[in-house]
């Protein structure tokens, strides 16, 4: 039988996104799936349960990523001596006992990076895309407190976005303010 093939209706909605981000002059990247305990936990504040992985080769990469903002700040540690805005943005799969999720993650890092500026790149997106956004405020704890939010999309919680604490920060060795999100694609 002979068929024709196509791209997969979910791969050119990522495309779709990177040329958007790439038009707004973020770096798209590309990181590993695997991580550890230390960059996915304890720098980032938090205490997800993670797919680890048996027998690691390496500490390094012990478990598979929960989230890329963990991948996104290792970028940027080892980026630090290149010059500054740093704006990244990447699009990849995440991994929790239950499933894998697609998920944007974009970080701005510049002395001038704040929620404002973040919060502009996340609708204007939306509005290209034509969804509905709605930003609530939230506690996350690798958040600064008052500067983070909830982000839903057409009536669904898909994510959080805000500016990284300080001690997220210093955990990953990184000297500028960060401003970022991260957003489920499978919704």
């Amino acid at each position: 039988i002979g068929t024709i093939g196509e791209e997969d209706k979910s791969e050119r909605f990522k495309h779709k996104i990177a040329e958007i981000l790439a038009g707004f002059n973020l770096l798209e990247t590309s990181t590993y799936h695997l991580s550890n305990k230390m960059a996915e936990n304890e720098f980032m504040n938090l205490k997800n349960e993670l797919v680890e992985i048996e027998n690691a080769y390496t500490e390094d990469y012990s478990a598979l990523r929960a989230s890329l903002l963990p991948s996104l700040l290792n970028v940027l540690k080892n980026n630090k001596h290149n010059e500054y805005p740093q704006n990244l943005f990447e699009i990849g799969n995440v991994f929790t006992k239950q499933q894998e999720q697609a998920k944007l993650a974009c970080i701005l890092s510049h002395a001038e990076a704040n929620f404002t500026s973040i919060k502009q790149i996340l609708e204007s997106l939306a509005k290209i895309l034509n969804y509905n956004l709605k930003i609530k405020e939230h506690d996350h704890p690798s958040f600064i407190p008052g500067r983070c939010a909830k982000v839903m999309i057409n009536g669904k919680d898909v994510g959080y976005i805000g500016e990284l604490h300080p001690q997220v920060l210093e955990n990953f060795e990184i000297g500028m303010p960060v401003s970022c999100f991260e957003i489920n694609l499978n919704q």
